[in-house]
């Protein structure tokens, strides 16, 4: 997580934002986790869940281009996969 006192620096637009009460989460190593963990969240930490997706919507935002972000770990769409799995 990267909210601190309801702010947060995003690397997207280089700009500070306000969360807005939802904290801001940046890369999750999500090539490891998008098969197991998320699902898993999904079920028993919901909330948590949410907020990591509402966070990958926040940098497609942030990014001007509208497509969800990549991560260097990645080689696929696996962050559009856990939200659609969502």
């Amino acid at each position: 997580m990267l909210s601190e006192d309801n702010r947060y620096f995003s690397a997207f637009d280089g700009l500070v934002h306000s969360d807005n009460g939802i904290p801001f989460y940046t890369d999750d190593w999500i090539w490891d986790t998008y098969r197991a963990a998320h699902p898993l969240r999904i079920l028993i930490n919901s909330d948590r869940e949410e907020a990591i997706l509402h966070s990958f919507l926040e940098m497609a935002n942030q990014m001007g281009n509208g497509w969800m972000p990549t991560f260097p770990e990645l080689t696929g769409v696996n962050c559009s996969l856990v939200v659609c799995d969502s």
